[in-house]
C-alpha cells in the first residue's frame, strides 16, 4: 500500500481493538453477530491485500448536496398486499381527471362551495381516490371550518398513510387551533414522507422555530473520496475521516470483506446499512467527539440517523413502504436531533 502527505506512520494514530458493537435495544441498531474491524485491522487488510490501495490527502472540502428535484408526487399510495407495503400511483378515468381539474379550478377561484362538490363526486366515483378526501379537507380549512379539516385530513390519512398533503395541512389545521405540539408532528411526518420539498421543509423550520424548537439544520457529510484508477485504489481523505475513508475503501474493493463482516443480509439495502454502520464505527473509535453522531450512537438511533441522514436524500421513495412504527421512531429523532431549544 502507497501513502502519500505522511500517512505512512498513519499506524501509530490507530487503535488496536476489534470491536461488537451491540447497540440499545429501543432501535434495530446494531445486529450482535456483526463483527466490525478497528481501523489498525483495516490498515494492515489494505497492506497485505493483492489490491494496490493509495491513501493521500483530499484536496478540497465535499460540499454537500442532494437532488432536490428528486420531490415526490401527491398522487401516492401505499396498500398492503399480503402483508406487504407496496406503493403506486393512483389512476383515474378522464371524466374523473375531468371533474377534478373544474374542482381545482373552483378551488383557486375561491369558489369553495361548487369546488367541494366536485370534489365529493369524484371521490364517489371513485371511493379508494384519497386526494378526494385531502381536497375536500382543504376546502374547510380555507373556509376556517377547522374541525371539520380535521376529520377530513384524518379520513385521507386513514385511507393512504402515506399521503404527505395532508400531513402538512393537517399540520396547518392544528396551527391554526392552536395545538403546536400536534402541529410538530404532523409537520415533521409530512417532512419525512417528501424529504427532498424544499417549500414543505421550510414551512417546518417555521413551525418549528414559531414553538421554540428551534431547528438545527446539520447534514452528514463525510469528506473522503474513494475510487479505482488503472489498477489502484485511491482513497483520499481529510484527517478527521480516515478511519471511515479506509471502511469504504474496503467496502467497496476488497474481495471478501463484507463477508468477512456480514453473516447474512436479506436485502441491498440492509447491506448499505452495515458498511455504513461499519464506517460510523471505525470513524468514532478515532474520533470519540464526532457529534452530534456519537450521541444518537449512545441513544441507539443509529438507524434513524442512518435512514434519515443518508438515505432518503438519495432515495425519499424508501419512506413510502415502511412500516408505521419504523416512521414515528424517525420522526422522534428528527425533532430530538434536529431542534435547537430557545433559538
Amino acid at each position: 500500500m502507497k501513502t502519500k502527505s505522511g500517512f505512512g506512520i498513519v499506524l501509530s494514530l490507530l487503535l488496536y481493538t476489534a470491536i461488537v458493537f451491540s447497540g440499545n435495544t429501543q432501535s434495530t441498531s446494531f445486529k450482535k453477530e456483526t463483527t466490525f474491524h478497528s481501523p489498525a485491522e483495516m490498515y494492515k487488510i489494505m497492506e497485505d491485500s493483492k489490491i494496490t490501495y493509495v491513501l493521500g490527502d483530499l484536496d478540497k472540502e465535499i460540499p454537500y448536496t442532494i437532488d432536490s428535484s428528486f420531490v415526490l408526487s401527491n398522487q401516492l399510495y401505499v396498500e398492503n398486499r399480503d402483508g406487504d407495503l407496496v406503493w403506486s400511483e393512483y389512476s383515474l378515468d378522464d371524466s374523473s381527471i375531468e371533474k377534478l381539474n373544474q374542482a381545482e379550478t373552483l378551488f383557486q377561484d375561491k369558489n369553495y362551495i361548487l369546488s367541494k362538490a366536485l370534489f365529493r363526486q369524484v371521490f364517489e366515483d371513485n371511493p379508494s381516490y384519497s386526494y378526494a378526501l385531502t381536497m375536500i379537507a382543504d376546502v374547510f380549512f380555507m373556509q376556517a371550518i377547522y374541525d371539520s379539516a380535521e376529520y377530513y385530513f384524518k379520513k385521507a390519512i386513514e385511507m393512504n398513510p402515506i399521503d404527505y398533503i395532508a400531513h402538512w395541512f393537517l399540520a396547518d389545521t392544528f396551527w391554526n387551533k392552536g395545538d403546536s405540539e400536534k402541529t410538530i408532528d404532523y409537520i415533521t411526518r409530512a417532512h419525512l414522507l417528501n424529504r427532498n420539498h424544499q417549500v414543505l421543509k421550510k414551512m417546518m423550520i417555521y413551525y418549528y422555530k414559531q414553538a421554540d424548537l428551534g431547528w438545527d439544520d446539520w447534514v452528514f457529510n463525510p469528506q473522503y473520496k474513494v475510487y479505482k484508477e488503472d489498477k489502484q485504489v485511491k482513497v483520499f481523505f481529510n484527517d478527521e475521516w480516515m478511519a471511515y475513508a479506509l471502511t469504504k475503501a474496503l467496502w467497496k474493493f476488497e474481495p471478501g470483506y463484507a463477508e468477512s463482516v456480514l453473516n447474512t443480509v436479506d436485502n441491498n439495502l440492509m447491506f448499505i446499512r452495515e458498511e455504513e454502520a461499519e464506517a460510523i464505527v471505525s470513524q468514532l473509535m478515532m474520533e470519540q467527539d464526532m457529534q452530534p453522531v456519537k450521541q444518537i450512537v449512545d441513544d441507539g438511533y443509529f438507524d434513524e440517523f442512518w435512514f434519515y441522514e443518508i438515505v432518503t436524500p438519495q432515495e425519499p421513495r424508501a419512506v413510502l413502504e415502511q412500516p408505521r412504527e419504523v416512521l414515528d421512531r424517525v420522526v422522534k429523532y428528527i425533532k430530538l436531533y434536529h431542534r435547537k431549544i430557545g433559538e
